[in-house]
């Protein structure tokens, strides 16, 4: 996995191809999946129960940061943002942009030296699990369905949608300094608000999170589709992001990696973070790629509706249908 992440960011700026340059990303896609579900997993196995959850969310903390660095990078290596008029980045720009992700690797593979092993009872109970249940059962359709939930909760509430077009969500509500704004929105901002979850994640339960969490993402995206909806209001949609934010790093986006590796029953929970994880990422796919489409064809607003629609359906589910654990 360190060798992946340390050798294709290399490898991905020799050439000037498109094609060329996806395959490589493909490969660092599969080794930051396969990172996602082990890496959860095996911090948990190490920690003390009641820091668990404090644990978990730390992957997602450190997702946010590496965002915050690559708005950062934005911001200095960019001249200007004009979302009608796409201008390629220098031959420069784009090689830091995508090659520095090299070093990652490189501090990944100094630091497996120093990691300690998965407890040899974890191993065990792992070995034990896959040879007892399956997850796609009739008697465990409920925890099939909450790993499908977990992924639906995660990315189908919009989030990589407002990440990946951020730039041209905020030029098209008004906003001037569009580079400057991403960088202190979705970036700065982004990863501060997973420090509130972090505060609260062993002291409240789910149900509660995900009630408040996601009723403040909806509130979020009211005000994003009110701003694009009435021309001339862009203070209402950077409000909206930063409601928006919030209430997504405050409870549906860390919990996905705290819920996946504790909420399922012990004999179930590697097959359920591996469906939670491949879902996600299904997912993360398809928002990316038809989040732009839907935009050009029933405008950003109504894009948001279906987004809230599914923010609805993630709260009903969460806050009043999967609570019996919580």
């Amino acid at each position: 996995m360190s060798l992946v992440a340390t050798l294709f960011p290399i490898l991905m700026i020799l050439w000037d191809n498109y094609w060329y340059i996806t395959i490589m990303r493909g490969f660092i896609g599969l080794s930051i999946g396969h990172a996602s579900a082990l890496c959860s997993h095996y911090a948990n196995s190490l920690v003390n129960e009641e820091i668990k959850g404090r644990i978990g969310s730390l992957f997602q903390l450190s997702i946010t940061f590496f965002i915050f660095l690559a708005q950062l990078m934005n911001f200095l290596l960019v001249p200007s943002f004009d979302p009608s008029n796409c201008v390629p980045l220098s031959p420069l720009s784009w090689r830091l942009q995508l090659g520095i992700s090299s070093v990652i690797g490189v501090a990944t593979a100094i630091t497996l030296w120093f990691a300690p092993p998965m407890p040899v009872e974890e191993k065990k109970e792992v070995k034990a699990q896959k040879s007892t249940e399956s997850l796609f059962s009739m008697k465990n359709i409920r925890w099939l369905v909450f790993a499908i939930m977990l992924a639906v909760m995660n990315q189908l509430t919009g989030i990589n949608g407002v990440m990946y077009y951020c730039a041209q969500i905020l030029a098209s509500a008004g906003i001037e300094n569009v580079l400057f704004t991403q960088m202190i929105v979705v970036g700065l901002w982004n990863m501060l608000t997973v420090f509130i979850f972090m505060a609260v994640v062993d002291r409240l339960s789910r149900r509660l999170i995900f009630i408040m969490a996601l009723s403040i993402m909806i509130i979020g995206t009211v005000a994003l589709i009110a701003s694009f909806m009435v021309s001339g209001i862009p203070v209402v949609a950077l409000i909206g992001m930063l409601f928006y934010i919030l209430g997504f790093e405050s409870g549906p986006g860390p919990l996905f990696y705290v819920m996946a590796t504790q909420d399922f029953p012990k004999e179930l929970v590697a097959q359920g973070l591996s469906v939670s994880n491949i879902v996600l990422y299904i997912l993360n796919i398809a928002i990316s790629m038809s989040f732009p489409v839907l935009t050009s064809a029933i405008g950003a607003g109504y894009t948001f509706v279906i987004l809230c629609g599914f923010q609805v359906l993630s709260l009903l589910y969460f806050g009043f249908v999967m609570n019996e654990k919580w």
